[in-house]
């Protein structure tokens, strides 16, 4: 059992904390969080809590740290576990910019600890599935792949990230925009599909800036498109009829969505190849396939949302205790954050 702590208890923190004490191969021991209102708040009796990094790593014997934080703290937070020789599990993005997403790789080498990236889509079973049917050339070589995330409750109920997160006058902007949200799709993209990336447009959103329309288009070396459209400080165009109730937790235009809620517009990725599509509802854990012969709903093994965020970390702590590579490697999180960049070029 290897011993686990989380540093930041955010929204997004608080999903990992929830999800570890699921652990088989590993135990949730310690939580970081500065802010010590937000600490005493939360249920951690299973755990040590600490208001301070540098204490909670001195004070307890960790394997692997799940850094939750926002990304403008984590080079800092990485160099610390790295330099006291725990590995990292890191949230996306990786960074604010490449650059220093290239120096926590390299510090995690240079210390030989282990070095994870937070893709979670990954994990997510219904993508899973879509990226088998995919790889088994089921509905041919791939043309195009969508997701959209359009409306809301209007401009006015729209919240943007703080500067913590992303710092005034750089990328950043709402949550579900390129760079908090749509840089999950440019990994999981060219993972179910295989293909590279070798150009990136697009537009988007300025922290402290008003809102805008964002999109990002991407071309494969297939000659493939992807194409991210995001604006949030609108209101859905979706028909009642359109929504379906989620079979899993996660996010949509109107927040947190828990398991069985209707949701209105629900999170969704759409595969186009050459002789099918798939419509992969992430979240929602349901995957609808298009053909010759129609429409059919692909049955889905494994445990929806929230659930991905403990599969992630028995990956990797599978890993570390088999000694092979990380299976989703900082690397992957410095490019995926490059291509998401070409939209503020």
């Amino acid at each position: 059992m290897l011993n686990v702590g989380i540093i930041g208890l955010g929204s997004v923190g608080l999903v990992h904390l929830s999800a570890y004490r699921k652990l088989t191969g590993g135990k949730l021991v310690a939580v970081a969080e500065s802010n010590e209102a937000t600490l005493s708040k939360v249920d951690i009796s299973d755990a040590e809590g600490f208001s301070d990094v540098t204490r909670m790593l001195a004070s307890i014997d960790l394997d692997i740290v799940a850094i939750c934080t926002p990304a403008s703290s984590h080079e800092a937070l990485a160099t610390i576990c790295a330099e006291r020789g725990v590995n990292v599990l890191i949230e996306k993005p990786i960074a604010l910019t490449p650059e220093s997403g290239a120096r926590i790789v390299e510090v995690c080498r240079r210390n030989k600890v282990k070095l994870y990236y937070g893709s979670t889509y990954r994990c997510l079973p219904a993508v899973v599935e879509a990226r088998n049917i995919v790889q088994r050339g089921e509905i041919g070589e791939i043309e195009l792949m969508v997701e959209q995330v359009i409306g809301g409750k209007g401009y006015e109920a729209c919240s943007a990230m703080s500067f913590g997160h992303y710092p005034e006058g750089g990328p950043g902007g709402f949550p579900m925009g390129i760079i908090d949200h749509g840089i999950h799709l440019i990994d999981v993209f060219g993972w179910i599909s295989g293909l590279k990336v070798i150009d990136a447009i697009g537009r988007g959103n300025t922290s402290g800036k008003d809102m805008r329309a964002e999109f990002l288009t991407l071309t494969y070396e297939n000659g493939a498109i992807g194409n991210l459209l995001y604006h949030e400080g609108t209101y859905s165009a979706a028909l009642p009829a359109e929504g379906a109730f989620s079979a899993g937790a996660g996010w949509d235009i109107d927040g947190y969505v828990s398991p069985g809620a209707w949701t209105r517009s629900p999170a969704s990725i759409c595969i186009y190849g050459r002789t099918g599509a798939l419509r992969v509802m992430h979240y929602g854990n349901c995957l609808y396939k298009m053909d010759e012969m129609g429409v059919s709903q692909v049955p889905i093994t494994g445990t929806p949302a929230p659930d991905h965020f403990r599969v992630q970390l028995e990956t990797f702590i599978e890993d570390i205790v088999t000694n092979r590579p990380a299976t989703v490697p900082g690397e992957v999180g410095v490019m995926v954050l490059e291509t998401a960049l070409k939209a503020f070029a």
